[in-house]
């Protein structure tokens, strides 16, 4: 009888050890599983976070390597359109410079538009009549990011003026002036704005240039500069950031007139002979021509 309640009560206790061992494995493999869901979902909020900032880091990542602070942008140039910029052909001075969107590492974007002059200096026009129309007569400053490299790779100084071309005349006014002096600021940022009382016209072809003035690479006989234009902002006159409606559009350079205008026709012309003989009289008291050897 003893031995029976004996057996009785060992089974009992085996029982009761058997039950607390399966609810320990039960809630540990409870807590790991817990556990395991929260580390994947805390891992998925840091990938998340980390994706959501990468943007933003890169960029100010560069604008610390650069020390050049870029907010708003209104021609970033990641779509790789710059048809709206051409060498200003109604100057005299115009270089017949190549402009193309490339990568540059300083832009916010990793895109700017390079110009590589021909033969002497660039002036590069922004047309932006085409790029905002009717608005162009609120834009009022320009702001820039503008870098420098020589043939050699050798940094040398360089500088220029902001220019605008204002008015049914077009007439030329200073926004301001640029420079690239040194090079641990190369590239630099540059803002320029319109003199009180000027104001740019709609359908008139005012546009914006930025030239180049002094080379010290092609003083030295290094070379040409090139230039690279990134981060271009526009502002009108209470600092708003002004964004072009299309930036697909191409350069539209005005009409350049009549080729005979200032022209008159001659009434009573002559006929000289070959070789101006048989000429006299006046200014034409000669036979044949003379010219002048050095």
């Amino acid at each position: 009888m003893k031995i029976k309640r004996f057996l009785a009560v060992v089974m009992t206790a085996a029982m009761a050890v058997s039950m607390t061992a399966c609810g320990a494995k039960e809630s540990d493999s409870t807590t790991k599983a817990t556990t395991k869901a929260a580390s994947t979902d805390k891992q998925d909020k840091t990938e998340a976070t980390t994706a959501g900032t990468d943007a933003g880091q890169e960029a100010t990542t560069k604008q610390a390597s650069t020390g050049i602070e870029v907010s708003e942008v209104s021609l970033d140039f990641s779509d790789g359109n710059c048809a709206f910029m051409a060498p200003d052909a109604a100057n005299a001075g115009a270089d017949a410079s190549t402009i193309s969107v490339v990568d540059y590492e300083p832009a916010t974007s990793g895109k700017a538009v390079s110009i590589v002059p021909a033969s002497g200096f660039q002036y590069t026009a922004i047309d932006i009549a085409s790029l905002f129309g009717e608005d162009v007569t609120k834009v009022h400053k320009i702001s820039f990011t503008i870098g420098t490299q020589s043939p050699d790779d050798k940094f040398y100084a360089t500088s220029g003026k902001v220019l605008a071309y204002v008015g049914e005349g077009r007439k030329e006014t200073s926004m301001g002036a640029w420079s690239v002096y040194l090079d641990k600021k190369n590239p630099a940022r540059i803002t320029a704005e319109l003199p009180a009382g000027t104001e740019f016209v709609a359908d008139n072809f005012n546009y914006i240039v930025v030239s180049t003035d002094s080379d010290v690479a092609k003083t030295n006989g290094a070379g040409l500069t090139s230039y690279f234009i990134a981060d271009v902002t526009f502002y009108d006159a209470d600092g708003n950031v002004m964004v072009p409606a299309d930036t697909s559009v191409a350069y539209a350079a005005p009409e350049t007139g009549d080729p005979w205008e200032g022209l008159t026709y001659i009434v009573g012309e002559k006929e000289l002979d070959e070789g101006f003989q048989n000429i006299s009289g006046g200014g034409w008291a000669q036979n044949g021509i003379n010219t002048t050897k050095n």
